[in-house]
């Protein structure tokens, strides 16, 4: 309830201070939203774990040695009796509420950062809006690792903002958070192996502000190894069992057997493909789609760069770090990228993680409003460019979102068959 209360107090401000900013912006939200609401409420309806499109890995457990995707289904097979349909499904519902509260707890927080109301409405919104396609894969493919990963990703955010609540951080409690936060990047590993990357630069700014020497003592080496040292430590586990999963992946024969210890049919498509799919069937996989996938990724790596620079400016931490930052999501973003819109909701949500684990300990000083008529005039110039922006880069990012399926749509398949007299190449 806080959230929304905060929510709510950022919308207000904003109408307070920009009456026609705000409106313009509630309705471009108003827009994104019926956009995406029938593909949630489609896939709602019509949820039934039995025909989920991946449920293999609830199911799955490590007594066959250890399985990527597979931590689910161990935790469920602890209680009494195997995994029933209903305990999954209640799983399931539950990973996708986290992950949407999550989200919502982000922006807000993010939003915090800006500087003016309407900057703090425009973020919010920009959160919001810009992974809602992206967001509705969750209930439309319900089971999907991608939900308890964002909801882990932002978990791991707040317990760094809670471990450095005051700074400088106590040795005592800098080597639990260091225990704390290995823990939670190898069960996100263990969870799902392509949140690694993603985590390595949330825990890297972690440890920096977790070990920063404390201001004013002199800069030894050991001392500036500190983070460096600690960020390794807390990788090492997630990256050994990338390694075992890389190395060693289940067979065939083994996925069979899980099907059939699940009372399901054996060979089910996605129960194979999600517990043996490895590293180079996903890419072999990439070159069969042919260009569609890498020009898209392309096309969602500029657009992550123009919105990651736009809430740079907002909060006031456009600086070089934050720089670095957005590069490398992008960059990992591109290596990882298969399902493009996945990866989309997964970059842009870790570079709003390190834009509150900035390790500067406060905004920029407001920059001073013109005074005069004049000055009236540049800032609502400010107000309609900054609109203008957003717009824009709603509008491109809900296109790079659905182009893969817009170009494989059957509408388009029609459209192709119509013009070429029926001869689809």
């Amino acid at each position: 309830m806080r959230v929304v209360h905060q929510g709510r107090a950022l919308i207000e401000a904003a109408v307070r201070t920009d009456a026609s900013g705000a409106v313009a912006l509630l309705l471009t939200l108003a827009v994104v939203v019926v956009f995406g609401l029938d593909a949630w409420l489609r896939a709602l309806f019509s949820f039934d774990v039995r025909t989920s499109f991946i449920t293999s890995q609830y199911y799955a457990d490590y007594r066959d040695g250890f399985l990527r995707r597979a931590l689910p289904g161990e935790l469920l097979g602890w209680l009494p009796g195997q995994p029933t349909d209903g305990g999954v499904g209640l799983l399931i519902v539950v990973g996708t509420v986290l992950a949407v509260a999550a989200l919502l707890w982000l922006a807000v927080r993010t939003a915090q950062l800006a500087r003016g109301s309407l900057a703090q409405l425009t973020v919010l919104i920009l959160l919001l809006t810009s992974p809602l396609s992206g967001l509705a894969l969750l209930p439309r493919d319900m089971g999907r690792p991608d939900a308890w990963g964002l909801a882990g990703i932002i978990g791991l955010t707040a317990l760094v903002l809670a471990l450095t609540r005051v700074m400088p951080v106590p040795l005592p409690q800098r080597l639990g958070g260091t225990a704390l936060i290995a823990g939670l990047v190898t069960l996100l590993t263990a969870l799902t192996d392509f949140l690694l990357p993603f985590c390595a630069v949330i825990v890297a700014l972690a440890m920096i502000r977790l070990w920063r020497p404390v201001s004013g003592s002199p800069g030894r080496p050991l001392t500036r190894l500190g983070p460096l040292l600690a960020t390794a430590v807390a990788l090492l586990p997630g990256a050994l069992l990338v390694m075992v999963s890389v190395l060693a992946p289940p067979t065939m024969a083994t996925a069979y057997a899980i099907q059939i210890r699940a009372g399901r049919e054996p060979g089910t498509w996605d129960a194979t493909l999600f517990l043996t799919q490895s590293a180079a069937e996903a890419w072999d996989y990439v070159r069969f789609i042919g260009w569609v996938v890498p020009a898209t990724v392309a096309v969602m790596a500029v657009l992550l760069v123009l919105t990651g620079l736009t809430l740079g400016v907002l909060t006031g931490r456009a600086d070089t770090l934050t720089g670095i930052v957005l590069g490398y999501c992008a960059v990992a973003s591109l290596v990882v990228a298969i399902d493009v819109r996945r990866y989309w909701v997964i970059a842009l949500t870790v570079f709003a993680a390190c834009l509150l684990l900035h390790p500067r300990s406060a905004n920029r000083a407001p920059a001073a409003r013109p005074a005069g008529a004049a000055g009236a005039v540049i800032v609502s110039a400010r107000g309609v460019i900054l609109r203008s922006v957003v717009g824009l880069l709603l509008c491109a990012a809900l296109l790079g979102q659905n182009l893969p399926f817009l170009i494989a749509s059957d509408y388009v398949t029609a459209l192709r068959v119509a013009l070429t007299g029926g001869a689809v190449p």
